[in-house]
């Protein structure tokens, strides 16, 4: 305009090209499996102040990339050169497995700019816990069965299970069980007769590991009536007690009458060792001594005459039989058990 009122003009045209927002994802973080990982807000700066955005957020972990609530105040004109902030709201989540995983996160502005940044969040195995051991009967009869029933849980919902039964008399039983199987259900017949600490120990994919015990005891007994043909309870064997010290073994018997001058009483043990007790007398170990008294007669010697230590296995079995007297005629034998051997192990 000039200083009488002439006025004209031109135009020209001004492109103004879109930025992409920035986005800082956040630190790092360390998490449990199976526990919730909650981030702090990622941030983003747009200098399109007028810019509205979306954002999305992806676990690294092949679960749906899931969308972000975005936080903005978006203003002008006029802008600024300093943009205008945001933030995206990042979680909760959960992580199934331990693992090293890198979260996503992308922010995108109504005009197309896409920008993303990363974080890595590091999952931690957890160790599998068990819940419940149970067995159908705590206390059985030698060459019994029971069935020992368990539940664990694990907080990594991926991971599969070794589990490995120690059933306290040399044996064991593995399981592999896979993700979510999560509970146990095993049978076991005991020939070896004591007390057995039972230990169930499970462990992870990962290596987490845990175990618990219970204890079953197995019990020397023979059926009642099942006696020798020379007659009488005396005969008549009922059950039995095999314990150990550091140094010494005892071996009890018990039958249905009195321990009798009467009978033979006899101890046959897998190392080729036969004890013998009758009329009185016992013989069969260097160091052994007998004690009869009411319906219980004991064998005590000790366990270097055979060469025993903690950890061997023994296998016996009892037998009673008339005919210790010379008038008396042989009757047959009662045997306990009636067939094969008792287990026993060295403590």
């Amino acid at each position: 305009a000039d200083d009488d009122g002439g006025v004209t003009w031109d135009t020209l045209a001004m492109i103004v090209n879109n930025v992409a927002p920035a986005v800082d994802a956040g630190a790092d973080q360390t998490a449990n499996e199976g526990n919730v990982v909650s981030l702090a807000p990622a941030t983003f700066n747009d200098l399109g102040t007028l810019d509205t955005h979306t954002a999305t957020i992806s676990w690294g972990d092949e679960t749906p990339t899931e969308a972000g609530t975005v936080s903005e105040s978006p203003f002008g004109p006029p802008g600024s050169i300093a943009g205008a902030n945001g933030t995206v709201a990042v979680g909760p989540h959960v992580y199934a497995d331990n693992g090293v995983y890198i979260v996503t996160v992308t922010v995108a502005d109504d005009d197309g700019g896409v920008t993303s940044d990363t974080l890595t969040v590091t999952v931690l195995n957890v160790a599998p816990q068990i819940g419940s051991l149970t067995v159908t009967a705590s206390t059985i009869d030698w060459n019994g069965q029971i069935t020992l029933s368990g539940t664990f849980t694990d907080l990594g919902t991926l991971d599969t299970h070794t589990v490995v039964i120690a059933w306290g008399d040399r044996s064991t039983t593995t399981l592999n069980l896979g993700a979510a199987v999560l509970t146990l259900n095993e049978s076991h017949v005991y020939t070896d007769i004591g007390t057995h600490t039972v230990t169930v120990t499970v462990t992870d994919d990962d290596g987490g590991s845990v175990s618990d015990t219970l204890v079953v005891n197995v019990l020397c007994t023979d059926p009642p009536g099942d006696v020798s043909t020379m007659a009488g309870p005396d005969s008549d064997l009922r059950s039995c007690s095999v314990t150990n010290d550091a140094t010494q073994m005892t071996i009890t018997l018990e039958v249905e009458g009195v321990i009798s001058d009467d009978f033979h009483y006899r101890v046959y043990l897998d190392t080729g060792t036969l004890l013998k007790y009758g009329n009185g007398h016992a013989s069969g170990l260097p160091s052994l001594v007998a004690s009869a008294v009411g319906n219980k007669l004991t064998f005590t010697f000790n366990l270097a005459d055979l060469g025993l230590t903690s950890g061997a296995h023994i296998g016996l079995f009892m037998e009673t039989q008339g005919g210790v007297k010379a008038s008396a005629e042989e009757g047959k034998p009662d045997r306990m058990p009636d067939d094969g051997l008792m287990g026993y192990m060295i403590r």
